[in-house]
């Protein structure tokens, strides 16, 4: 995969840190024969998000959205409504350059 970066964080950042072994990941990986970077693992989180502009770049229209009944509520309260949801096939593993 071409064009990663190294991912560091500083000891501040971490400094205040609660939660042992449920830190959110940050990985590029295979995702329905697509590559997606940035792809951010929060293991804490209720919903898995893609963004429609990911969605969009990615060419799924020939995978239909399942419709589905329910409102996201934001962190500041605003209510997002999805447009649908879709199972893809996600590949992980090792890469040789």
């Amino acid at each position: 995969m071409e064009g990663t970066s190294l991912i560091q964080f500083k000891r501040t950042e971490k400094s205040g840190s609660k939660t042992h072994h449920n830190d959110a990941l940050v990985i590029t990986a295979l995702l329905g024969n697509y590559e997606v970077g940035r792809i951010f693992i929060d293991f804490g989180s209720s919903t898995d998000i893609l963004f429609w502009e990911a969605y969009d770049q990615m060419q799924l229209g020939d995978i239909p959205l399942e419709k589905v009944n329910t409102s996201l509520y934001g962190f500041t309260g605003e209510i997002i409504h999805p447009r649908g949801m879709i199972s893809l096939f996600l590949m992980l593993g090792t890469h040789s350059p």
